[in-house]
């Protein structure tokens, strides 16, 4: 794509993440009060932003256990390491992020996936240069690599590559040194970016020529554009402590970064790309709010009530007090579908007639 030579314009790339993230968190926490662990997996059709959410997640687990290290005592003992390890095993069961802090690390992983998309060269180049990264392990890039889905064969190529060399581990000057020898040899594999920028402009429209300009990106850590300051300080390898990361189970982590098993596989397949749940389209819905996913909510909240999610809201409850889909059918016609100009031509509001209908049959 002529674009890609470009570089990335980067206060647009951060305009536009900041209000993905909004809009992404507002929609979410419409009717949850926090985001708890294996929900983050199911965030967003966009899987490559869930995981970068997990990921930073980790990474400041990774900060905070450092946290826990006194000089008055010994960590050593093999008492305080077992204590220490069932008491964070513990903790990582339960996850629990209120919105404003949830907003912050969407943002981050959004604007981290753009790049990985738009320009995955500045992307790692950064990854390396983090303060996190005092020295970096094959241990730890394979741990990263888990969570990496855009243009992951870059950095499998540059494992290989250090596995090759029988090293363990790099200064990051001489991971980026190395890392741009493995990005030459195989830049022109990169993915074309337009189909990954898609999923993005299905929920939030993305101008892909704005998103370029001559505006120079300098690969540094980017910490300080953050909405907090939220990257991690500088710490040594992960899990010096002697115990992991917040343990959302490998068998939900595995399945989500399978990528024959995502949304976006399959709606990659489909003529209509409109998310939609017609997998799931004979079971009977028990609760409405809890039965209609993010995707969905957010293309009602758009298409059939003009943006306005506090009407969605209340046309949400009305319905659960209706007796029979016919009562609900006809206070959604007479009301809603009249405020706000529906039009019954578009299958948007064929889909939310039959969500309500699942409600009651």
């Amino acid at each position: 794509m002529e674009n890609q030579s470009k570089p990335v314009n980067q206060s647009v790339l951060m305009q536009y993440s900041r209000s993905f993230a909004q809009k992404l968190s507002d929609y979410f926490f419409i009717d949850h009060q926090v985001i708890e662990g294996e929900d983050i997996l199911k965030f967003c059709d966009i899987k490559q932003v869930n995981l970068l959410v997990i990921k930073l997640l980790f990474e400041k687990w990774q900060e905070e256990t450092q946290k826990l290290r006194n000089p008055y005592f010994d960590y050593s003992d093999t008492e305080v390491q077992k204590a220490l390890n069932n008491f964070m095993n513990v903790l990582s069961q339960h996850i629990s992020i209120r919105k404003d802090d949830f907003y912050v690390l969407v943002y981050e992983a959004t604007k981290d996936a753009l790049m990985l998309a738009l320009d995955p060269h500045h992307y790692f180049i950064t990854e390396f240069k983090k303060p996190i990264n005092s020295r970096i392990s094959v241990k730890r890039l394979k741990e990263v690599a888990r969570y990496i889905q855009f243009n992951k064969f870059l950095l499998q190529a540059f494992i290989a590559r250090v596995e090759g060399m029988g090293i363990s581990e790099l200064f990051p000057a001489d991971a980026i040194a190395t890392f741009e020898e493995v990005f030459q040899q195989q830049k022109e594999h990169v993915e074309p970016m337009d189909w990954r920028l898609k999923s993005f402009s299905d929920l939030l429209p993305l101008d892909t020529e704005e998103l370029f300009s001559e505006e120079k990106i300098i690969a540094t850590p980017v910490s300080n554009e953050s909405p907090v300051n939220f990257q991690p300080d500088r710490y040594e390898s992960s899990n010096s402590l002697g115990y992991g990361s917040p343990s959302l189970t490998d068998t939900a982590l595995d399945a989500a970064i399978d990528e024959r098993n995502t949304l976006n596989e399959r709606e990659r397949n489909r003529k209509d790309n409109t998310p939609l749940v017609e997998e799931f389209k004979n079971a009977r819905i028990e609760n409405l709010r809890a039965a209609i996913p993010l995707n969905q909510k957010f293309l009602f909240i758009n298409q059939l009530f003009k943006g306005n999610s506090m009407a969605f809201n209340e046309a949400i409850d009305r319905v659960e007090m209706c007796n029979s889909y016919d009562e609900a059918r006809s206070l959604v016609n007479n009301e809603y579908a009249v405020q706000f100009d529906w039009n019954f031509e578009d299958d948007v509001a064929g889909k939310f007639f039959d969500v309500i209908k699942r409600r009651f049959e």
